[in-house]
């Protein structure tokens, strides 16, 4: 509690917050150093230098300040100060926070301290709190926790745990098999995880090569994300993965034992089924992450259809034009944004119950949710559709109607017994990541996010069309005649972000630009051009508001 209160009040070493800028124009004969004085009196910080008219943040914003500050005589005028209520207007321009003096000197401490040190000590302070009142609290609290979370990890033979593997391993060979071209920190690393991972499907030295397959995915993600490239389709794998490394692989029957149709007499085991049930509270934790930023807000984003402005952000993409016409039927994009929350919500429900049936039915559920992404959206993860084989009931493949029962009995008796406690702080860390996540809203890709990319609310449509305009540039070089040529693609990356930024008024060196028009003539001028794309909410097709506007003219030797 001592350390909370001692960084509550220490707040301003590590960061300022933001503050009502003002603007103070003083006498004009005012030497500088009293007027430096004078700033530090009233609290004022130089924003800018505009003499004889200074801009400034204010820390102290009370009546009495205020009124200090406008009575006194080397003050000759002011602006956005209410000069009758003696305060900052409301109107008034804020500036962003600042580091204070430690948090210039440590920047990482200084946001550390600022934004989550308080809530930390705080919840500290509480669990030693309960533990010094009631010594066995924490000890209980564990047991209870094993008891509740590992319920609804089943039982399975080695035959369903090798099933499991070999299934998993060809979904991971498939996934791996897309990523061969993708960027590695590591080159020609990501044929070596295909091959290890084909290797693990078929049961060859699981226990080496299992993780060089993590290895693999890890590097490809850790590449595409220096690379700058969003982390939501793979990102959400690489926790269970990790999870994964603690299965007993090598228990599992080879792939040729499985053909062949033999089976080892153990009994069933929690163990066997904890990795599929760690793919499943991947899946459960994401959606049930993405389900509470919709609803982060209120209830906003379900009583306003917001599902279909994700639709017709998306609809070019998409594989029919289903989301587009319901998007115009108001009641329809209410129910199936409710419908949709509903289902990322029980997904986890499903992944911590015993019942085999409603398991089945969440993961029918999460795989129509995810086949929506595809069809309405043009939205296919490979990661995610590897996450639904945790929800698979597994048990069910049990070899005999007698392991069916023993796995029951098993369950029954032994609800957590059969799982080291490395597994419960294992899967325990990954709820509380989360959590941790959605409430602080941060991201730390590739392993950590809010899930928050369809959560925006906007009102109306009339709101998503001013705030998301489809707008698209190009770059054409025109002749002399006036025939044109499109040169859009041989813009580098860093020009086009240049160009989207300056909205045409970017000075684009027309020299380098003439390398892209093929022929011994060169063009005249370069034209730079927007076109504007709108949504009809009543047809459910798009339209041109204007195509080929002349943003910028750039003449040849500019």
């Amino acid at each position: 509690l001592l350390a909370a209160v001692v960084i509550v009040v220490a707040r301003p070493l590590f960061v300022v917050d933001a503050r009502p800028i003002i603007h103070v124009r003083w006498q004009a004969d005012l030497p500088a150093d009293r007027r430096e004085v004078l700033e530090r009196k009233f609290g004022l910080h130089v924003f800018a230098d505009e003499a004889p008219t200074w801009r400034y943040t204010i820390a102290d914003t009370g009546r009495a300040n205020i009124d200090a500050l406008l009575r006194h005589p080397d003050v000759a005028d002011t602006h956005h100060i209410d000069l009758e209520q003696r305060q900052v207007r409301a109107d008034a321009p804020v500036a962003d926070a600042r580091p204070g003096p430690v948090g210039e000197r440590w920047p990482t401490l200084g946001i550390w301290a600022a934004d989550q040190a308080p809530r930390q000590v705080l919840l500290l302070a509480l669990v030693f709190a309960v533990w010094s009142v009631a010594p066995g609290a924490p000890r209980r609290f564990w047991r209870w926790w094993r008891l509740r979370l590992f319920h609804a990890v089943p039982a399975l033979t080695p035959w369903s745990f090798g099933l499991f593997r070999v299934t998993f391993g060809v979904a991971l060979c498939w996934w791996s098999w897309g990523n061969l071209s993708s960027p590695s920190l590591i080159p020609g690393f990501p044929l070596v995880a295909l091959i290890a991972t084909g290797l693990f499907a078929a049961g060859v030295a699981p226990v080496l090569t299992f993780p060089i397959t993590v290895a693999g995915a890890a590097s490809m993600a850790a590449a595409e994300t220096m690379a700058g490239h969003g982390a939501h389709p793979f990102g959400v794998l690489l926790l269970p993965l990790g999870c994964l490394l603690l299965a007993p692989w090598r228990e599992a029957p080879t792939l040729l034992a499985l053909c062949a149709g033999r089976d080892r007499a153990d009994p069933p085991d929690r163990r066997y089924g904890f990795p599929s049930w760690a793919l499943g509270l991947g899946l459960g934790v994401a959606f049930a992450a993405a389900a509470w930023a919709k609803l982060d807000g209120g209830g906003a984003w379900v009583t306003t259809g917001s599902v279909r402005y994700a639709w017709v952000a998306d609809g070019e993409h998409a594989l029919v034009d289903w989301g587009l016409r319901l998007a115009t039927v108001p009641s329809a994009s209410v129910a199936l944004s409710a419908a949709a929350v509903a289902i990322e919500a029980l997904v986890l429900v499903g992944v911590l119950t015993w019942s085999n049936g409603l398991r089945m039915t969440v993961a029918i559920a999460a795989a129509g949710l995810l086949a929506g992404f595809y069809l309405l959206q043009g939205l296919f993860w490979p990661a995610w559709w590897i996450l639904l084989l945790g929800l698979v009931p597994w048990s069910w493949f049990n070899r005999s109607p007698q392991a069916v029962g023993t796995a029951r009995i098993h369950s029954a008796r032994q609800p957590w017994k059969a799982l080291p406690s490395l597994h419960l702080a294992i899967v325990t860390g990954l709820m509380v990541q989360q959590v941790g996540a959605s409430v602080l809203g941060q991201e730390w890709r590739p392993l950590l996010s809010a899930y928050d990319m369809y959560s925006a609310v906007h009102p109306s449509p009339a709101e998503f069309d001013r705030t998301n305009p489809d707008l698209r540039y190009r770059i054409v070089a025109e002749d002399a005649d006036g025939s044109q040529t499109e040169i859009t693609t041989c813009l580098t990356p860093d020009a086009w972000l240049e160009l989207t930024k300056a909205r045409g008024t970017v000075q684009t060196h027309a020299e380098a630009l003439a390398g892209c028009v093929a022929g011994e003539r060169p063009p005249a001028r370069f034209l730079v051009l927007e076109d504007w794309r709108a949504f009809d909410w009543t047809t459910g097709s798009y339209s041109w508001r204007h195509q080929g506007k002349v943003l910028a003219t750039i003449p040849l030797g500019t």
